[in-house]
């Protein structure tokens, strides 16, 4: 039984200087494709080449040196008619399919890299984002020698391969998922957030609700948001003075507080980190905040208007301490504004807060103080606020 290759088209392909045709070759069964021996000859010169269908004999074919006038008549066209009649659908699968040595020495070609042209060092690109070099060192030949590609380095740290997407799409928000496709940076990038409907808090959340039932005329109970983003409530008690933050991304721990007229101090600064109070003495109250987590955070901290307060518009001014309490000088802090439009804040409402670029970090078992103020002291009181803090990151 007889092997035959057919070479429908001329594929060429140079690799490490060879010059290699890709055939489609097909096996058993293809004796009926060769015309018989004594088959009949070809019709008279017409000044067009045909295949007489001979069966090859094992001989390199050379090129006859036809005349230029039948070399013109020569296309580079399919095989006839009556070729394709005799191959059938079934016989031609693939009319560009190269052989497996070719597709092993392309593979091979691409697998090794760039080549050197000058003694400038090679570089590709490896796993996660990462670059490899290779030295090019000249020859007396006029060409270059070039190493090896060395170790990968410079890859991100829990960084993704640009293309691959997270299987069913990254958590977030309310119980939400997100889909997230890798970029070519190496990290994800996240799309819009999809929660499902009656989900009311992100889990971790923590909030103190006054009255429910509760005996005591300043009792109240917390309520923590579960697994489900529906909150649990717990047994009556005096709300705490302070909130401590959430060890879960995302999450957001508040406290409600009140501005009123008995409570008042010299209004702290608009903005920076030299947070020395003005000469207006406003309403005022603090908030500790405490981080018993054991982790390095980065939290977002803002006022907002309770659900139910009818209250849209308070001019307001934040200034956030480290440690517990006002400091004696409240000189240096970590960062002061009186306004905040920026997501979470409500835009227009005049409340502050320090959020996005203006994040603050606390770290293992510190401690920070928020103080919001009046901005006028003609500020209407009392108000009630709320306060809080949404853990945007885990810092090493």
């Amino acid at each position: 039984m007889r092997r035959s290759t057919v070479c429908w088209a001329t594929f060429v392909t140079v690799v490490g200087g060879l010059s290699l045709a890709a055939c489609s070759s097909s096996g058993a069964g293809n004796e009926a494709l060769d015309p018989p021996v004594d088959a009949a000859p070809p019709p008279a010169d017409t000044g067009v080449v045909v295949d007489t269908g001979a069966p090859d004999s094992g001989a390199p074919v050379v090129d006859a040196g036809a005349d230029a006038a039948r070399d013109a008549t020569v296309a580079d066209a399919a095989p006839d008619a009556a070729a394709d009649a005799a191959l059938g659908d079934a016989t031609v699968t693939d009319a560009g399919t190269r052989d497996a040595a070719v597709d092993a020495a392309v593979d091979a070609a691409v697998d090794a890299g760039p080549v050197c042209v000058s003694t400038q060092p090679l570089e590709r690109s490896c796993g996660i984002c990462g670059k490899q070099t290779a030295s090019c060192t000249a020859n007396d030949g006029g060409t270059y020698d070039q190493g090896s590609f060395g170790t990968c380095t410079g890859e991100r740290d829990g960084g993704c391969q640009p293309g691959t997407e997270v299987d069913g799409g990254i958590a977030c928000g309310r119980c939400g998922r997100s889909r997230a496709v890798c970029q070519s940076d190496c990290f994800y990038a996240q799309g819009s957030c999809v929660e499902p409907p009656g989900s009311v808090c992100t889990p971790g959340e923590r909030v103190f609700r006054l009255g429910l039932s509760c005996p005591g005329a300043n009792e109240g109970r917390y309520a923590i948001c579960g697994a489900s983003c529906q909150f649990n409530y717990g047994d009556c008690t005096v709300e705490e003075t302070w909130v401590n933050v959430s060890a879960n991304v995302g999450a957001t721990v508040s406290r409600p507080f009140a501005l009123t007229a008995t409570k008042t101090t010299a209004r702290g600064a608009s903005s920076g980190t030299n947070c020395a109070p003005t000469s207006t003495v406003t309403p005022y109250e603090t908030t500790v905040i405490r981080n018993t987590t054991g982790k390095n955070l980065k939290v977002a901290i803002w006022e907002s208007f309770p659900a139910t307060s009818s209250t849209t518009y308070l001019d307001t001014v934040m200034n956030v301490f480290s440690g517990e309490g006002l400091p004696a000088s409240r000189a240096a802090c970590l960062g002061a504004n009186d306004s905040c439009s920026t997501s979470p804040c409500t835009s227009g409402s005049g409340l502050a807060g320090l959020v996005g670029t203006s994040a603050v970090t606390i770290g293992v078992g510190e401690s920070l103080t928020a103080y919001t103020g009046c901005y006028s002291s003609t500020c209407t009181t009392p108000t009630n606020l709320v306060l809080n803090v949404r853990t945007l990151e885990i810092l090493p």
